[in-house]
């Protein structure tokens, strides 16, 4: 069996505007220094992240703890987009079709097809649990098509900051089940399997 551990960064300090550059709040990095002690056991060889700045300050305690290098992939970016008066039904129209696209922005089709192929890249150059830390988006759409649409744009909306996704796939790289952590407890708040 092999263990992938999906990670949401922490909490983003949105007084930084720009994107890329904007760090964790301090709450937000409390919660990051919390999310090592959650890994410690769980034979991590290789992490991935997006190279936003908040997904690199979210997994960089845990990397340290593992004493593990982060491996940085624009893949794992988050989704091209634009301001938008009403974020939450933009995004729920963004879900009712993936093909949907605006100007300056990534489609959730766009988006899903290079986390899908950097996902499929990853498990074939490991035969080891890793984790993958990015953004809620792109995450998201990752994990729609890992469990074959069950993964929901409510799904979405209940993602915290951090949160952790567990899939464990068969000794084939096959999907055997995708659970939601609450790292604090270690409790499963919700399984989705096929």
């Amino acid at each position: 069996m092999k263990r992938i551990y999906f990670v949401r960064h922490s909490i983003r300090d949105n007084r930084i505007k720009n994107d890329r550059k904007a760090p964790l709040t301090q709450q937000g990095k409390k919660l990051a220094d919390a999310l090592s002690s959650y890994f410690q056991d769980k034979q991590i060889q290789s992490i991935y992240s997006s190279p936003y700045l908040r997904a690199l300050e979210t997994i960089q305690p845990t990397a340290k703890s593992l004493q593990l290098p982060i491996t940085q992939s624009e893949m794992l970016r988050e989704r091209q987009s634009s301001w938008q008066t009403n974020w939450q039904q933009h995004l729920q129209s963004l879900w009712a079709d993936f093909q949907c696209q605006f100007p300056n922005e990534e489609s959730m089709a766009q988006v899903q097809k290079r986390m899908v192929a950097f996902f499929a890249e990853a498990i074939r150059s490991a035969d080891n649990n890793m984790i993958i830390c990015s953004h809620g988006t792109a995450l998201s759409v990752l994990l729609n098509h890992l469990t074959a649409g069950q993964f929901s744009f409510k799904d979405w909306q209940s993602m915290n900051m951090p949160e952790v996704y567990l899939l464990t796939l068969s000794s084939n790289d096959r999907f055997v089940t995708l659970e939601k952590i609450d790292t604090g407890s270690g409790k499963i708040l919700k399984t989705f399997s096929k």
